[in-house]
């Protein structure tokens, strides 16, 4: 293959590594994986992915599919926007003002999140003027409560369904009361009863499961599935630790309410650090929850979503349409085409392989997103050493400069934006690393670092933890730092 000019290196895309940001172009690149069939076939409810897997891809994917979903009899329902800003802001403002007591503000949540999804379905029917009288009674109780706005967006959605909890959740007063405890009279003992505001008749639609029963035996009647879909859960509670938990672990028991509809679905996405987080501190739903799968990612596929991003530039290589893709049906015919745009090797290993060996935290995780960036960069990096008169005699159209040098945005943005960013709460003591110079500690090491009193078994917990989060990764009596967090703190330099 000829070596490329500037001009052509300049045309080169390969995409955004955040799917919001992809929209339309999503259909080019997009991987048709079994995670794809399984949610599309309606056999996937939950769909667990760490940060950069492909979770929202998919939720995209959905999105971009109604109407071959509505050939089907599906009618897709989304609770969130799938880009754009994040419509449970409101939710978070009303909730943070609810009472702390776990239970109480467990059963409120649920219930939002089952008026929220009701909600939702009913607007749908309204726009469709249903003449179901059964469904026409429905439509008319949530009219008289104000549920169906007059602009069908989900923010407006959202704010009629908690403007109407404000009306039968909200505490009408914390009322004291004292009492004296016989064993020691002198000492009254102070506490507060909770007193809920009554809701009058016409407000109370607490009965649910009989609404969603009605609807679901409509849907049966008529061969029709509705399907409601909720992603970006990271991001609407983020700024509230402890609601998050609490919206998310509701959110999970109403998944299980929902799985006795035969017709009715509920489709979330949700980070899998999350849902880690959700069964550790216990929920005794989980085990009635069997259609959640796991996202995860191995070498074959990873090679195979680099190649569809280079494929989108199949011109510039010098292909036809009808090489590109037939060459997307021949992984020989990828790796030739990749060996062609890359050397094959680096520092003694296949140059993927090595790719993959830099960008791979101590969870063995590399995601289609680093990966993304890591080919953007890499563009970048090689216009500039072109630039600068240092590309030298290289015949690959990447050189193994190039390839070094993007690494360093690469892990910079993973150590901050994810690593950090995400684990709050260990940043102090991930802060310690900044200047170290060598990659594998003793537990003994990493106590001397952290220069508090502290006890070899806290130093231990704390290790662990680090570990946990993929930083690093105990081998023997030894923690070792992986590549890519190594170039992030400036320990390993190219």
């Amino acid at each position: 293959m000829q070596m490329l000019d500037i001009s052509q290196y300049e045309k080169i895309e390969f995409g955004y590594s955040v799917a919001e940001a992809e929209d339309k172009k999503l259909q080019d690149y997009f991987l048709e994986t079994s995670y794809w069939r399984n949610l599309k076939n309606g056999q996937t409810d939950i769909l667990i992915g760490q940060k950069g897997t492909g979770k929202s891809a998919l939720y995209l994917q959905l999105s971009n599919h109604k109407l071959l979903l509505s050939d089907k009899g599906i009618t897709l329902l989304e609770a969130e926007n799938p880009r754009g800003e994040v419509v449970f802001e409101a939710f978070r403002q009303h909730f943070s003002k609810a009472p702390l007591e776990e239970k109480l503000l467990l059963n409120d949540i649920q219930k939002f999140w089952k008026v929220y999804f009701l909600t939702l379905i009913v607007n749908q029917f309204q726009s469709e003027n249903i003449k179901e009288d059964t469904i026409k009674e429905i439509i008319k109780l949530f009219e008289a409560l104000k549920l169906i706005p007059a602009q069908k967006n989900l923010k407006r959605i959202l704010e009629k369904v908690l403007d109407y909890l404000g009306q039968v959740l909200l505490l009408k007063i914390f009322q004291p009361k004292l009492s004296f405890n016989p064993m020691n009279p002198s000492l009254p003992e102070i506490g507060i009863d909770i007193v809920f505001q009554e809701p009058k008749l016409e407000t109370k639609i607490w009965e649910l499961d009989e609404i969603l029963e009605i609807i679901d035996a409509y849907l049966h009647k008529n061969n029709r599935t509705i399907w409601v879909s909720i992603d970006r859960l990271d991001v609407a509670f983020q700024d509230d630790l402890l609601l998050e938990k609490r919206a998310l672990k509701s959110l999970l028991i109403v998944c299980n309410h929902f799985a006795k509809y035969e017709n009715i679905s509920l489709k979330v996405f949700l980070r899998e650090d999350l849902w880690k987080k959700i069964l550790n501190e216990g929920l005794r739903e989980a085990s009635h929850l069997i259609r959640v799968e796991y996202i995860k990612w191995d070498e074959s596929r990873l090679f195979n979503v680099v190649m569809r991003r280079i494929l989108i530039n199949y011109e510039i290589w010098g292909l036809s349409l009808a090489q590109k893709e037939a060459i997307e049906k021949n992984k020989l015919q990828q790796e030739k085409l990749f060996y062609q745009l890359f050397p094959l090797q680096i520092e003694q290993k296949d140059t993927f392989v090595w790719i993959l060996s830099m960008l791979t935290d101590s969870n063995h995780l590399c995601t289609p997103r680093e990966l993304i960036h890591y080919l953007n960069q890499l563009n970048i990096l090689q216009i500039e050493l072109i630039d600068l008169g240092e590309s030298g005699e290289n015949t690959m159209i990447y050189s193994e400069k190039a390839l070094k040098k993007a690494l360093e945005d690469v892990a910079i943005a993973k150590f901050r934006q994810s690593l950090i960013a995400e684990n709050p709460e260990l940043t102090q003591y991930i802060a310690l690393f900044d200047d170290l110079s060598k990659s594998v500690l003793t537990i003994d090491d990493f106590k001397e670092m952290l220069k508090e009193d502290i006890s070899k078994e806290s130093a231990i917990y704390i290790a662990k933890k680090l570990a946990e989060i993929g930083f690093w990764k105990q081998i023997g009596k030894s923690f070792h730092i992986p590549n890519l967090y190594q170039i992030a703190l400036g320990i390993k330099k190219y």
